[in-house]
């Protein structure tokens, strides 16, 4: 449904913003980039296209995974502790 929906946008590529739940997100950017990459909650992803139309992405296309942003890697995150129960 994701790859339906972007292949559907018209015009050019510029920027697209989409928000969706995985495993939806994570087998797009895989399917785009050809790279199967861990997409957890929160996870953004931007990718670099060089189609000359959203409808002219076919799989496999290797496009290149511009960068990847994990809730993990925010300043200060890292494994918590759970709070104490009373």
């Amino acid at each position: 449904a994701l790859w339906a929906r972007v292949r559907a946008t018209p015009g050019a590529p510029s920027p697209l913003l989409l928000v969706a739940h995985n495993p939806g997100l994570e087998y797009l950017v895989a399917r785009i980039t050809g790279r199967a990459e861990p997409f957890p909650t929160a996870a953004v992803a931007w990718v670099r296209l060089s189609a000359a139309a959203w409808s002219g992405l076919g799989p496999p296309q290797a496009q290149p995974l511009a960068g990847l942003w994990r809730p993990s890697d925010a300043p200060g995150a890292g494994p918590r502790e759970p709070p104490a129960l009373p």
